[in-house]
Order: C-alpha cells, then structure tokens, then sequence
C-alpha cells in the first residue's frame, strides 16, 4: 500500500490497520525511551540537551505562559505531518470555507425563541423563519468582532470570555477573539458564581460576550473580583441592556460591536499556529478549575484527524445540531472545528444548526433532530441513554404484533452489527443474517429512525463519559451504531476512536492517525530517564473478558493534539504560578507523553479499552484497588428501575452503594420530579412515587437482588473485596443543577462523595440499609 493510499481516508480493515500503524509510527518523537526527540521542526539536538540536563520540557513540550510559541510535534510523514496535515490557524480554516462556499448556511438559529406548545413538544419553525448565516457573513461577522475585541482592550493572547447558551455569535466571539490574536475563555451555563468569577479573572479577559441581561448584570455586580474586565456584550438583544453604575465598563449589543469593528478599520496582527486558540477549563479534584490552553496547530490538526479518518463515509452536504457546551471540548471539536475542516479542506460545506435552550432539560430535543435530522450527531452516554429509555417506553405502548416484527427487527440489525465487529468470534460470523433479511429489517427500522430524526445520520458517536454495553447494543439493533471515542480536554479532545467497519463493544477503538500511546505500569526501579514506570504488554482481547491486571496500567499518550500546557496568570502571584507548573508537570512528562490518569489496556490488535479511572478507584481499608465503573455499568444495565448507582468503599472497611431510581423529568441537566418512570411503575404496580419505592419491600428486595447478582459475577467483580454489602435509595436522582454531574453529565465525584457520604446522611440512611450474604 503506498502513502498516498493512507492519506485517502479508511475503505477496508487492512487500509485501517496499516494506516494505523504506520500513522503511530511516523509521530514518534524518540527513537527509543532514552533518546532525545529529534525531529520536531525549529529545535536542534543541542537545545534538547540542555532540555533534559533540566530535567523536564518546560517552553519546549509544554508551558504554563500563554504568550510562549512552543515548536510544533509534526511527524517526518503521514497524515500528521506538514505535507498532508499543514499547520494553520482557526481563521484561515474559515476564510478557506468562505472562499470555496460563501453562499451556503453555516449557522441557523430560531429567534427569538418560540415557547414550548406542551410540556415536552416544541416543533420547530419553518427552516425561512431561521435566522440564517452564509459562511461569507459568518467570516465578516468574526473579522469584525475580532476588529472590535482589538478596540475595547484584548491584546495579543488576551482574552475574550464567553458565557451563555450554544448561539452563532457564540461561535463568531471563539474565532474573533483567536482572529485579534487572542483567545476564548468558555464559561458553562450551569457554572456557579465562583467559578465565573474565577474564569474571568484567571483569564485576564478584557472582554466579555454574554446571553443576556441576566448574565451581565452578574458579571456588574461583582466587577470588584474581575477588574480586567473592559466591556461586556450581550448576544440575546431582546433582553434589555442593564445599567453599570459604576460605569467605566462599556456595555453593548453584539450589533453595536460589530457597528464597532467596522469604524475600526482592518486588523493589523500576526497569529501563527503555535499561539494558544482557546482555554478550556477541567475541574480538579480538589482547588480551582484548570485552564487547559490549546494552540490553534492543536485544534486544527485534531479536527483534520478526525475526518481524515471517517472521510469516506461522509457523503454530501453536512448537517449538525450544537446543543452540548461550546465551553466543553466536545462541543468545540463537533459545532465548530469539524464544521470548518468539512468545509474548508474537504470540500463538503457544513451546516450548523442551533437547539433551543431548553431542549435537553425539557425533552424537546426530539423536536430539533426531526427537523435538522442531521448527518452527524455526538451524545454524551446520558442523552443516549435517555433517548433509548424513550423508545423502549414507545415501544412498550404499541401493538403486539408491531412489537413482535420490531423486537425480530432489531435482533437481525444486532447480529449483523456483531458480524462485522472486529475480531468477531466464528458464531459471531456464522450468525450474519442473508442479505436481503439484514435489508429486509432495515427498511422496517428506517422507520424507527425517522420517527427520532435519526433517518440521514451517517456518523453517530458517543464519548465525553463510559457508555453501558446494553446502549450500544440498542442502539445498533436499531441500524444507528455508535462509535466510541476516547479523550480529554489536555489531549484537545481525541485520542481513540471506533470507526465505521473497525469496531468493538466495550473498546474505545484506534489510536487516532498521527498519534501515539502506550501504557505505563508503575515500576519499582528508575529508568536512565529518571522515569519510574515500565510499559505494559497488550493483552490478546480487550473485550474478551476480564483484562490480566500486568496488562493494565495508565493510559500515556502524545501527538499534536497535546495542549501547551495549563495557563497561569502572573498577576495571580508566585505561588500560583508554581502550582500550575506543577500540576501541568505531573500531566506532560520529561519525553513529552501525556498522562491521562486513566487505567486501560490495550490489545494486540491495537484497540483500547478504559478499565478505570486513578482518581476513581476505591482503596479499601485493606489496601486492595478496586475499579468502580464495571461493577455500577453492569448493574445499571442489567436494572432498568436503576438511574443511577454509585459505589462507595475508599478508606472503609466494606463497600456500599447509592442507588437513585428512574423518575419522570430527570435528564440529567436537572433533577425531575418525585414521581417513578412508567417503566418503574410498571417493575412494582401500585407505587407512584420516589418516597413510596424506598419503603417498599419490593423494591428493597430488588435492590438486594443486584447486589447478590453483581456480586455473584466474576467478570466485574472479581474478588471479594470487590463485593457490595449495602445500600441505600436517595430521594432524587443527579443533575448538572444540583451539581452532582458536569455538563457533559459525568459525575462529580469529589462534589458528590461530599454531599452523600457524610455521617449525617448515612444516619438518615441507616433504616435502608441491608446486609448482603
């Protein structure tokens, strides 16, 4: 196979798989462990040297100034080198966009925002009564609030914070913010007063683009704590522009600031790919979040990557619907980057369209994706958990004989899925139904799909948290496989990834093209570089039961999609700045490999799996590590009465667990109500609400036969100090309004270990709690 058929995308199995490897193999920055990277461009021999006599990569592999330009990690050839992956910057990706399709739609939104017509129906407005923009206004747009940004104060790698829900001019404020030479600083939604306040200020932004009037007036309140800032703009201008009596800050509509930009006149500022694009923050487990600071060769490359990889089976003009934060890296990466990347350097223009804002809090996502009914769509494992739980419901309800034809449906689409996996076993393959029964089964689904919006989807991918074995298998019997991925903010979002024909349930796939990886077992002696870790060997299947414990150890990884570094802020004083040295050394080593803090394994045909989190694992007063995750997937997807189920047992004598149960209106993004499921309702008759089920005998022996059953499993847990002992029902389930779970809905665990297992708690608890044989 030549270069050149790498570089055209993944037809087959064995184009993968060499693509893969030798992908791998051209980013690797060292010859072996102990020598020196030599081909990154601009850094000579003599320069490494005296890096390593200083003991770690500081302004050369990573750095905590975002003012620094650190050399780029190209590889010598392949996909993640100059030649086929050139190094760029976010605003010329747009003006390349803009100059090959200036007419077609790059964003579209609903305004105002039409009110919900019943509790969870919100149909969309014809698509004239959007207001839409063309990649050609989409660029002015950006030029021009980058012109503006530039006249109210942010300087070069200045910042501009953003605040408010996914809306273009959200978008329009991360690329005229990187297009003045500075860079986005992504506020959440749902984040608290102290950490806005925080953001902003650790940002230094001098500029701050808003929702509306309720989130200036915040940001006015409280200019005391935020003294950098110079402006605010608000985006929503049917909200009213709220009074600063304190004046000094300019306070303005996002169309007076582009009115702005235009008496400014053109843009006079040098922005190269090494310069830092945008930060990102992550929460910590412990103090502020951290801003992770990603150069724009980082975002530009990874979104490159990614449709390098799945190019071919992407066909036709690009639909996609933003609905996740902006603020997130997944939100970026898919509502932003891979729009522009489509458009820009492969030709196939992509539109945007917005949710409302109260679509995944209030149910009405359904109502955007049947309109949109988008070519490409990323949920995080909630949403496509919830979506399933509301087709099972619909199922439930329709005629016997429907049923019947469905449940035959789903299970021939199941069967030829597993068929095509990789490394399917020889039932596997036998089972592959004939062709025209697969076909025949897919015309009854197509049905099914259209009904969800889900009809024109060529690309569905889950990511951001762990996804339950029994989603993906739904999921797939309905024709709409999702593909996994695996990354992190510090890693600008990729690492691995599942891709159409290249497949595994419970694998998070490939290592992605133009990247590197390895797993780092912790070792007693050091290394020549001073390293205490040796690297594991791969196992023969990740997924073919339980992963040998010598083949597990920390997910490490490197490429150009490593961040620059976390960002410190001189003016925050001598002691923050060493810390956030700190912390980023403990994250990007001496030979530049980033540490996930993830354990994983990987197989010898090169797919990853995540065994657990570091951070996460429970050590028990014994001493001995347990990997909570496949014990509380396994029970979840097993119980469907179970919404969540979080052990606990770090530092105790005996493991016990949390469990919430299924109640209507709970999405995640908020709590719901008291009142059960159907589903629920439908497991123990006579019970209606959240109160009623945790006094239910029932529903404590339910609860007890989990335990017994997860217990009594050797697949997850494997040992007795694995083993659960007892429980107890909370009266709610978790939300991202009560703080429980992120806003890509992952659980906090350090928020929720202090809200639930205080001694108060447990008191109140006492009476639900069983012994477990």
């Amino acid at each position: 196979m030549t270069e050149m058929d790498c570089k055209s995308g993944m037809p087959t199995l064995l184009e993968t798989l060499t693509c893969s490897k030798r992908a791998a193999e051209d980013c690797k920055l060292t010859g072996s462990q102990d020598s020196a990277p030599k081909n990154i461009p601009g850094v000579t021999v003599a320069k490494y040297d005296k890096f390593y006599g200083n003991g770690d990569g500081e302004h050369v592999l990573w750095t905590t100034d975002c003012t620094k330009t650190l050399p780029l990690k190209l590889a010598p050839q392949g996909p993640a080198s100059e030649a086929e992956n050139p190094p760029t910057t976010i605003l010329a990706l747009l003006e390349q966009a803009a100059k090959y399709f200036p007419n077609e739609i790059a964003h579209a939104v609903e305004r105002p925002q039409p009110a919900k017509v019943a509790a969870r129906s919100a149909p969309s407005l014809p698509l004239e009564q959007w207001t839409r923009f063309t990649y050609a206004e989409y660029l002015r747009a950006c030029k021009l609030a980058g012109a503006a940004f530039a006249q109210l104060g942010v300087e070069q790698f200045g910042s501009v914070a953003v605040w408010g829900f996914n809306a273009p001019e959200w978008i329009q404020a991360l690329v005229g913010a990187a297009a003045c030479g500075g860079k986005v600083s992504g506020i959440y939604p749902t984040d608290t007063l102290e950490n806005v306040i925080y953001k902003i200020a650790h940002s230094d932004a001098a500029v701050c683009v808003v929702e509306g009037e309720k989130q200036a007036r915040t940001i006015l309140q409280n200019l005391d704590q935020m003294s950098c800032v110079k402006a605010v703009v608000l985006y929503d201008e049917s909200t009213p522009l709220p009074e600063n009596p304190q004046g000094g800050v300019k306070v303005l509509y996002w169309s007076e600031l582009l009115a702005l930009g235009e008496k400014a006149g053109n843009l006079n500022v040098k922005v190269e790919s090494g310069h830092c694009g945008a930060l990102v923050y992550t929460s910590g487990t412990t103090g502020n979040p951290k801003a992770v600071m990603l150069s724009h060769d980082s975002i530009c490359a990874t979104a490159t990557g990614m449709i390098y990889a799945v190019d071919k089976h992407l066909l036709g003009n690009q639909r996609v619907l933003s609905y996740l934060p902006l603020s997130h890296i997944a939100g970026m990466l898919a509502d932003v980057m891979l729009p522009l990347v489509l458009t820009a350097r492969f030709q196939k223009p992509c539109s945007v369209f917005f949710a409302r804002k109260y679509d995944l809090s209030d149910g009405t996502l359904k109502d955007r994706l049947t309109f949109v009914r988008p070519t490409m769509f990323l949920g995080v494992p909630r949403v496509w958990e919830k979506m399933g739980e509301a087709m099972k419901a619909a199922g439930a309800a329709a005629p016997p004989m429907l049923r019947k034809l469905s449940t035959w449906a789903k299970g021939v689409r199941l069967a030829d899925y597993r068929s095509t996996m990789l490394g399917a076993r020889v039932e596997e393959q036998q089972a592959k139904p004939y062709w025209f029964t697969s076909k025949a089964a897919d015309v009854l689904l197509g049905k099914v799909r259209e009904k969800i919006g889900l009809d024109k989807v060529q690309l569905c991918v889950t990511g951001a948290a762990p996804i339950q074995l029994e989603t993906l298998e739904y999921f797939a019997g309905l024709g709409l496989p999702l593909l996994e991925l695996f990354g992190m903010s510090e890693g600008t979002g990729l690492f691995t990834a599942n891709l159409p024909g290249v497949h595994k349930f419970g694998s998070v796939g490939f290592t992605q093209i133009g990247l590197e990886g390895k797993v780092l077992r912790e070792s007693k002696q050091e290394s020549s570089t001073g390293c205490k870790s040796s690297e594991a060997p791969p196992c023969v299947d990740v997924c073919g039961g339980v992963v040998p414990e010598e083949c597990q150890g920390e997910l490490c990884y490197r490429g150009r999609n490593v961040m620059m570094g976390y960002m410190a802020n001189p003016k925050m004083g001598a002691k923050h700045i060493a810390e956030i040295k700190q912390k980023t050394r403990e994250v990007i080593d001496s030979q530049g490999w980033l540490h996930s803090g993830d354990k994983a394994a990987v197989d010898q045909s090169g797919m990853w799996k995540i065994t657990g989190r570091y951070k996460e694992l429970i050590i028990t007063a014994g001493g001995e590590n347990i990997a909570p995750v496949p014990i509380e997937d396994w029970v979840k997807g097993n119980f469907a009465a179970f919404s969540n189920f979080v052990m606990i047992g770090d530092k105790r004598k005996f493991n016990s667990c949390l469990i919430t149960l299924k109640c209507v209106g709970a999405t995640g993004m908020e709590p719901g109500t008291n009142e059960l499921t159907p589903e629920v309702q439908a497991l123990f008759p006579g019970l209606r609400t959240v109160e009623e089920a945790i006094l239910d005998e029932r529903v404590q022996a339910y609860c007890q036969s989990a335990l017994t059953k997860v217990n009594a499993n050797s697949t997850v847990v494997i040992s007795n100090a694995c083993k659960i002992q007892k429980f107890a029902i909370l009266g709610r389930d978790f939300s991202a309004a009560t703080e429980e779970l992120t806003p890509t809905l992952k659980l906090k665990l350090r928020i929720f270990l202090q809200k639930y297992t205080s001694c108060t708690v447990y008191n109140l608890c006492t009476y639900r709690l069983k012994n477990v044989s």
